[in-house]
């Protein structure tokens, strides 16, 4: 990989460049191809002092070096000039030959915006200045400058005047380069190149000095690097314009061209390039690997699983507490969001004006934002932020699998480092870490709220990258988090081996319980559940441990808390949904030592339905899950109202039982509302039901009795109910 690299001198390059939009592509370039340019690149470099810097800046090894001049304007000087267009400027706008050609050359500053309307705020002006002092005026601009709304501006209206020339840069400019008369230049590179090429006269037009010196890795030493008379402004510029004949910048720019161009030796460079080219050899190395990590649901989780628990506990805090505004205690997990998400919005949408890159957000800004809003005062406020840093220390659950990654990894002597988007102070995190495992609070932690970026626009992996000194070197970055865009997406543009963890989610049963209940509870229970249920891997399992879990072992243990409170002995539970309960409450009994005993009860539960009517017939008797379900035929129907075909007819003679149509459900529902609403059919029920639950009004008669159970049939010899004393 041949570098041939101009523009020489001024700027930090490649590695060393840690500000501006170039920036963060560079990291880029490096982090997925960083080893390649180690082992592959021979690199054009001009002079003992850039020689160094690229030392620093780019990586570059001592025998990978060419000793050189720049080859593209040594070839214009040593050979036949490359012609790709005309090269009489001033034939083609039809100017004297005496005209002096003048070439403004400004490098791109995307951050600032609006630059070239800046450089020249009077473009009429201007225009009349190079028509009175016989100049054509060269913009010889960066391709994104030409898209600012100044450049285009001034290109339409002066495009076609003679004094002016908006170059075009598929053109190149190198092959007039050599023509020039002045150059207004600022911080390009391209300066040292019109050095080399022989441009006798300089301007430094930098109007933003101090502004761009801040925003750019630019070095230190620029003015000693650069010659021409210095222009803060736009009127010492056209000053400086009109007399720069006048100047004798000779010495300077001598003294230039020794430093920046010590290793050119003209013709003799191409012969040195490419014998260097032809005897290099290639020699693979071995480099390391990075290894990072998401901190929040890939090395430790909360208890609650999701932050907004968090919220609900402070509720509780400020409930005890009694200060607090009622509307802030009672809406503080949608209040406390909300904030986090305004403060958000807010860094987001002010960084021009608050003239910061910062885009990420503390919790003390969160917290005050609910005081401003609220009228807290400074200890209520205080207190807030301290409540929930105590839940968030308290909720610390440890993700096992991954930490012995981290701690395989360390002990293999690899390099890892933790990356999170976090509002949370340091040290808080850091007290988080160290109480799921000490050895994580021994790895850098690179905490979005200290630097002010995030993960989401890679500029905290940035971060992680600029880090390493002299510079990153690694063979590959692998990083691990739950999160799509910010761990997974974002990690990936920015040339990074990412790799998903899987974070437990709620169910939607569990996400209605949280909703509907709205406790710090309930999101306790429902975290709980929902890492248990990311551990399974059969539904059945899943079923016992969401559904037997919540529902079944909770309501037999207030059962039993009830039955022993009422001073009962015996339970009995019947089949078939009693099965599993009564198993539960034998094993609470079994653990606690409680004196019940249970009791099995064989039976169907349609021969209990209509007998368990004591007052009133029960709601859930007329629903699909009650006795009408599953009904296809008269029979069934029949069946169903515990009626005959004449006692139908009795109850509702207006229905013709052999026209029903069982398939229209909507009808059938219609009708079962008819016999639901109908006094007559219901008292029939409930006076069935007090007969049936006399013994002898069923005509069960016992068939078996034996040591462990007595089983009954009725006259029809159907097996109605079998007691056992154990399944």
């Amino acid at each position: 990989y041949l570098n041939l690299w101009h523009g020489v001198g001024f700027k930090k390059v490649e590695r060393g460049l840690t500000k501006g939009d170039l920036a963060l592509p560079l990291a880029k370039k490096y982090v997925t191809r960083g080893t390649f340019y180690r082992d592959h690149q021979l690199l054009g470099v001009t002079c003992p002092t850039i020689e160094q810097e690229y030392i620093n800046d780019m990586g570059v090894d001592l025998d990978h070096f060419i000793h050189t001049g720049y080859l593209r304007c040594e070839y214009q000087q040593n050979y036949d000039p490359i012609v790709t267009f005309e090269h009489d400027l001033r034939k083609v706008k039809g100017l004297p030959a005496d005209t002096k050609l003048v070439v403004y050359a400004p490098t791109y500053r995307a951050k600032q915006g609006g630059t070239f309307a800046k450089a020249f705020p009077d473009y009429e002006r201007l225009y009349r200045f190079c028509e009175e002092h016989n100049m054509l005026l060269i913009f010889k601009v960066h391709p994104l400058m030409e898209q600012e709304t100044g450049f285009l501006k001034a290109w339409e209206t002066y495009g076609n005047r003679p004094h002016f020339w908006f170059w075009d840069n598929q053109d190149d400019f190198y092959e007039i380069m050599d023509q020039m008369d002045l150059a207004i230049i600022d911080y390009s590179g391209i300066t040292s190149d019109m050095v080399a090429m022989g441009v006798p006269h300089y301007i430094r037009y930098v109007f933003d000095y101090d502004e761009y010196m801040q925003t750019t890795s630019v070095h230190d030493n620029y003015l000693e690097k650069t010659t021409g008379k210095l222009c803060y402004s736009f009127e010492e510029l056209l000053e400086a314009m009109a007399d720069f004949e006048q100047r004798d910048e000779s010495a300077e720019i001598s003294r230039l061209m020794g430093e920046l161009w010590t290793y050119a030796h003209g013709k003799e460079d191409f012969d040195h390039v490419i014998e260097a080219v032809l005897s290099f050899q290639v020699k693979e190395r071995s480099f390391p690997t990075l290894y990072s990590f998401d901190v929040f649901d890939t090395l430790i989780s909360r208890k609650v699983l999701e932050p907004q628990g968090i919220f609900f506990k402070i509720a509780e805090y400020m409930q005890q507490d009694g200060t607090y505004p009622g509307s802030l205690v009672k809406n503080y997990a949608f209040i406390r969001h909300n904030a986090e998400l305004s403060i958000r919005e807010t860094q987001v949408k002010t960084q021009e004006d608050r003239d910061s890159d910062k885009t990420e957000i503390t919790l003390r800004e969160i917290i005050d934002r609910i005081a401003y809003v609220y009228q807290l005062d400074e200890k209520q406020s205080r207190q807030l932020e301290e409540w929930e840093c105590q839940a968030e220390l308290e909720n610390v659950v440890p993700c096992p699998k991954q930490i012995r990654m981290v701690k395989d990894l360390l002990a293999g002597g690899e390099t890892v480092v933790l990356i999170s988007d976090m509002y949370l102070p340091g040290d808080v995190i850091r007290a988080m870490l160290a109480k799921a495992d000490p050895v994580l609070t021994q790895l850098p932690l690179f905490l979005s709220n200290e630097y002010g970026v995030l993960k989401t626009s890679q500029k905290l992996y940035f971060e992680v990258y600029k880090s390493f000194q002299p510079y990153y070197d690694f063979k590959k970055w692998i990083h691990y988090g739950d999160n799509d865009k910010a761990d997974y997406l974002n990690a990936r543009r920015f040339g990074i081996h990412s790799r998903r963890i899987s974070k437990p989610q709620l169910s939607p049963l569990q996400t209605q319980m949280v909703e509907k209940l709205g406790t710090y509870d309930a999101y306790l229970v429902a975290g709980m559940m929902a890492r248990l249920c990311d551990e399974l891997y059969s539904d059945r399992d899943r079923f016992a441990t969401e559904f037997i879990s919540l529902c079944f072992v909770p309501y037999i243990d207030w059962v039993l808390r009830d039955a022993q409170e009422r001073g009962y002995q015996d339970l009995y539970f019947v089949s078939r949904d009693g099965h599993h309960l009564k198993r539960i409450a034998d094993e609470i009994i079994r653990e606690r030592g409680l004196k019940f005993k249970t009791k099995y009860i064989y039976a169907s539960r349609r021969t209990w339905r209509i007998p368990s009517f004591v007052h009133e017939v029960d709601e859930g008797f007329w629903r699909d899950y009650g006795s009408f379900g599953n009904v296809e035929n008269k029979e069934k129907l029949l069946e169903a109202m515990h009626l005959d075909e004449a006692g139908f007819r009795r109850f509702f003679p207006e229905i013709g039982l052999d026209r029903i149509d069982f398939e229209d459900r909507e009808a059938y529902r219609a009708m079962v509302d008819i016999f639901r609403d109908s006094p007559e059919y219901n008292a029939y029920l409930v006076q069935t039901a007090a007969e049936e639950r006399k013994i002898g009004g069923l005509g069960i008669m016992m068939v078996k009795k034996t040591m462990d159970s007595i089983s009954y049939q009725n006259q029809n010899g159907q097996n109605l109910l079998t007691v056992t004393k154990k399944i």
